[in-house]
């Protein structure tokens, strides 16, 4: 089966709905941010302290190692900035879990999450739509992340299995 890559604005769901996928389709699972924090040593927050471009270096040389076959791969929200993203893209099904503001700002709450902290509900909706365009660009299939996440899983394996069929 080809890896499933799942991308998606912070807060959309991708890590929780990403473990039960690959629990249901019995293949393993990559966290791209635990995976990044373990290659380099350092938290998000400290790659982030070096400048936003040392981290998508670091998340670009991460992403180039991906596996395409049997995996269900969480990425980063803005994993889809990075150059190396087109090639994984090419050869794996990647899913969008699409959310809105509202959901994001929501599931955020109290949370830490470097890119977005202080932002607004306007300067979230700007970010939001700049990378949906991106997100767009590289998605073969968009799921509403709206609901659980065993939901949310679920549907995305109703519709891989009705649109990809073998090809999964």
């Amino acid at each position: 089966m080809k890896s499933i890559v799942l991308i998606g604005f912070a807060a959309a769901g991708k890590t929780t709905v990403g473990q039960l996928l690959a629990s249901s389709l019995g293949c393993s699972f990559v966290d791209c941010d635990q995976l990044l924090q373990q290659a380099t040593g350092q938290s998000i927050e400290q790659m982030l302290g070096k400048g936003e471009n040392y981290f998508r270096q670091q998340e670009n040389l991460l992403l180039a190692a991906l596996p395409t076959q049997n995996s269900v791969i969480a990425c980063g929200g803005g994993s889809v900035l990075c150059s190396s993203f087109a090639n994984l893209a090419k050869d794996c099904t990647v899913v969008w879990l699409q959310v809105d503001v509202a959901t994001c700002m929501d599931r955020l709450g109290q949370a830490i999450r470097p890119l977005h902290d202080g932002k607004s509900p306007a300067q979230l909706q700007q970010m939001m739509a700049k990378r949906n365009t991106i997100y767009s660009k590289y998605a073969n299939l968009v799921v509403d992340a709206k609901g659980t996440p065993t939901q949310v899983a679920q549907k995305i394996s109703a519709q891989l299995g009705t649109k990809q069929g073998e090809q999964l």
